[in-house]
């Protein structure tokens, strides 16, 4: 968990600092507010359907989500920030739509989570 909300981090950091906000400014925002008032109480929310196979996709479907990737991914092209983050995040919300969760919500990926990745191991 940690190396992917780093990574995370410093993807948005990036993407922030090629609009002239600086990574100091940008974490006070993102850890300081963004991350304990949003995000820890979504995923908060999400653990017990996470339990129960549930995945409510009434407040913002993977369909949605698709949307707001491709928006993320295009900015960070048009800033020349690498899009790799967001390609990689857009390529597996394609995968759990495809695999009929695209009225779920976020949730829902963690039923590709659970089985192994079709992507060739990078393990020696």
């Amino acid at each position: 968990m940690m190396y992917t909300t780093a990574n995370g981090f410093l993807h948005a950091a990036a993407l922030a600092g090629s609009a002239g906000v600086t990574a100091v400014e940008f974490a006070e925002l993102a850890l300081g507010w963004f991350l304990l008032s949003a995000v820890t109480p979504l995923l908060m929310a999400e653990a017990p359907g996470i339990d129960q196979g549930r995945y409510p996709g009434e407040a913002a479907s993977l369909e949605a989500h698709l949307t707001e990737l491709d928006h993320i991914l295009r900015t960070s092209v048009e800033q020349g920030v690498d899009a790799g983050p967001p390609r990689q995040a857009r390529a597996r919300v394609e995968r759990a739509v495809a695999a009929g969760h695209g009225a779920d919500g976020y949730g829902a990926l963690i039923e590709l989570l659970r089985r192994p990745s079709e992507e060739p191991s990078p393990l020696p």
